[in-house]
Parts: C-alpha cells; structure tokens; sequence
C-alpha cells in the first residue's frame, strides 16, 4: 500500500468515526435556526398601563387581552387491556374505568382541553384546560 491510499484510508476511517457527530451537530443547528427564526422580536413601543398598588408600589402592566383559564386534573391508574389492546383508565378519585378515549371524549365535550399528562409511580394525572 502506498502513502497515498494509507491515508485514504485514514480519511475514510476519521470520516466515518465523527460522520454520526456532524450530522447531529447539523441537525440541532436546524432545529436552534427554526426555533429562533420563529420567535417575535418584542414590541418596544408596545403601550403600558400603570397601576399603583395599595402600598403606593408601581406596578406596570402591559396592555392586551389576556384569557382567563379555568383547570381540572384527572388522576387515573391506567393499564393495556390484554384482550382488545386499549389503554384503560381507572379513576383514582371514584374508580370509574373507561378507555383512554373515553375519558378524553367526557372531557372534550365539556370544552376541556388535554394540555399535560404527568406520571408518579402507577398513577397518571391528566391536566386540562378551557375557558372561563
């Protein structure tokens, strides 16, 4: 082997070492540009409404319409049915059991949104939101 294809073939070595690294370090770099390029520059000339509180505190408050938002959380014991392959959901609070789906649907009819799911031990807690 000549000097030349030895380090051809530490090239391609090297090459194939980092090439997982750099199309990582591509990737993110897309995904920071995207997220970043999707952010709004703040509106410096945005108005702001001053409010004094009753300790003689100012307090700034910028103007707009902000939403109220009302919150339920549903705790629930959730397994696979071995039989039909469905998640099923047993309420903590009454032990009602019902499909995933179902429990979802109750929820949606009544306006509530599924906003989070947090998961301690065997018991999921399904956090929703709506309007006031």
């Amino acid at each position: 082997m000549n000097i030349n294809s030895k380090m051809k073939e530490e090239i391609r070595i090297n090459v194939k070492k980092f090439l997982p690294l750099i199309i990582s370090l591509f990737l993110v770099s897309v995904a920071a540009f995207l997220i970043l390029s999707s952010c709004k520059p703040k509106d410096k000339d945005a108005e702001t409404k001053v409010v004094i509180s009753e300790d003689g505190e100012v307090i700034s408050e910028p103007e707009g319409d902000y939403s109220l938002w009302q919150y339920r959380t549903v705790a629930a014991k959730c397994g696979i049915d071995r039989q039909s392959g469905d998640v099923i959901c047993t309420r903590v609070k009454n032990g009602d059991a019902s499909q995933i789906n179902n429990l979802l649907a109750e929820n949606g009819k009544e306006g509530w949104e599924l906003v989070d799911t947090l998961t301690a031990g065997d018991v999921s807690t399904f956090i929703f939101k709506r309007p006031k």
